[in-house]
């Protein structure tokens, strides 16, 4: 995983500053989603554990 992202920072080993560019926007997206997908897991737990307790 760490050389893929290092493959999108170095701008898909280009290097020129286009493509730096939408390596830098793909890997902020990529971890956004993922930031993204982790709430709303985290969410989806915490009613769960509700529901099995009978409190909700």
């Amino acid at each position: 995983m760490k050389s893929f992202i290092s493959w999108l920072w170095s701008g898909f080993g280009t290097g020129t500053t286009a493509f730096r560019g939408i390596g830098m926007a793909i890997c902020t997206l990529l971890i956004g989603l993922i930031a993204v997908y982790y709430l709303i897991s985290w969410i989806v737990r915490l009613f769960q554990k509700k529901e099995v307790n009978g409190t909700v």
